[in-house]
């Protein structure tokens, strides 16, 4: 203390206002960064669900390619695939079958085949597995078959035990331009 008594008044107001002023700022710089993270989580959030959304409304379209025969002509599903790899902000489209389907109907094309260990753990584990990377999301949405997936029996065409992961659907969505308005 002898010290600041030593001080010019100035230097002492300039001591009393700075000093209080810096620890408010150091606090509100963690609050700042804190909300800039949550943010960013916020929108990939979002994102995510955007993209579940959009791979179980593929799914709808080819549950009835499947109800109306249609999906066993190669043609028709190569057709679903550029026309749902068209989609707005999606990057690339990608559907897989499981084992359980190949064996029941053929192997399928080529195209239809996991491509990668994140196709592979969202069969094992039967969850959306998400990855952001390049400035796109993948979002990897499983199918499971179900005695009742909006009205439709999925064993009546597959003889699977429910629960069987029967495929997936594999979207890139480009969120660059989300991201970078992000603050």
């Amino acid at each position: 203390m002898i010290l600041f008594d030593k001080l010019k008044l100035s230097t002492k107001f300039q001591i009393a206002v700075f000093v209080p002023l810096i620890l408010l700022l150091i606090p509100i710089g963690i609050v700042i960064t804190h909300l800039q993270k949550n943010n960013k989580q916020h929108v990939i959030q979002m994102i995510k669900s955007q993209g579940v959304a959009l791979a179980r409304s593929d799914l709808d379209s080819l549950n009835m390619m499947m109800l109306t025969g249609i999906i066993s002509n190669p043609a028709n599903r190569k057709l679903f695939f550029k026309k749902a790899s068209l989609q707005k902000n999606v990057k690339d489209f990608h559907l897989f079958r499981t084992h359980a389907v190949n064996h029941e109907f053929g192997k399928g094309l080529p195209s239809e085949n996991t491509r990668d260990d994140i196709d592979k753990q969202s069969i094992v584990s039967k969850k959306v597995i998400t990855e952001l990377k390049d400035g796109n999301l993948r979002v990897t949405v499983p199918f499971i078959a179900h005695k009742n997936y909006k009205d439709t029996n999925c064993m009546t065409c597959h003889t699977v035990q429910e629960g069987t992961v029967l495929g997936g659907i594999s979207l890139d969505i480009n969120v660059a331009k989300q991201l970078s308005n992000v603050k």
